[in-house]
């Protein structure tokens, strides 16, 4: 067998790691990277197992692993590892609350980055038409709302993500209203919220 360097075989294996973990919410958490530089960490982005997250006092960080469907609210102090299936906390700190997600809930959540970001670069003005929401999604978020936290966005975030497939701009609209209270510092939200708001008729 042909002997292939440690350094090289590690990239390899880094270039086809998928990214996994999805962040939900996000409160003045920051994310090292490869430099070990700290930067401020976005909602509704992937991250992968390796990646390191730094919660200062006050911080909030909310985390699923797709795969798994395992879901982890971790606050600060804190600082983290991400690891294929859970994350590690430096210091041995347990998560604030670790729960599973349904599988048909978590699918949509690895898609809501792009979602939001399709919204933003929409572009003439919608049509508001009556569409009715999917009992079927509804029963799914109900029943997650059940589950977690009463602050928790991953049952909205489903919501918003089946709302957007089925074109159904007004329970869109409605979704988003529900998401700004449950995140009113999420200025990614603030900013895609205006933005749908003037592309819709009235």
């Amino acid at each position: 067998m042909k002997w292939i360097p440690s350094v090289l075989l590690g990239l390899a294996m880094t270039s086809f790691a998928a990214e996994n973990i999805v962040v939900l919410k996000t409160m003045k958490a920051l994310q090292f990277n490869s430099k070990g530089e700290a930067k401020v960490l976005k909602p509704y982005v992937k991250l992968l197992a390796g990646d390191q997250l730094l919660l200062p006092d006050a911080a909030e960080v909310q985390l699923v692993w797709i795969d798994s469907g395992r879901h982890e609210i971790w606050k600060g102090p804190a600082r983290l590892k991400l690891l294929n299936d859970a994350a590690e906390e430096s210091n041995h700190k347990p998560a604030a609350q670790i729960k599973t997600l349904p599988a048909a809930l978590r699918s949509q959540l690895g898609l809501v980055g792009s979602t939001l970001t399709s919204i933003k670069q929409m572009g003439g003005i919608i049509n508001v038409r009556a569409i009715s929401e999917s009992n079927e999604s509804q029963a799914i978020a109900d029943q997650a709302r059940q589950e977690l936290a009463a602050d928790d966005l991953a049952p909205d975030l489903f919501l918003l993500q089946e709302q957007w497939q089925a074109q159904n701009w007004k329970a869109v609209r409605q979704t988003f209203k529900r998401l700004q209270l449950l995140d009113p510092s999420n200025t990614e939200l603030a900013a895609v919220a205006a933005a749908l708001d003037k592309k819709m008729k009235p």
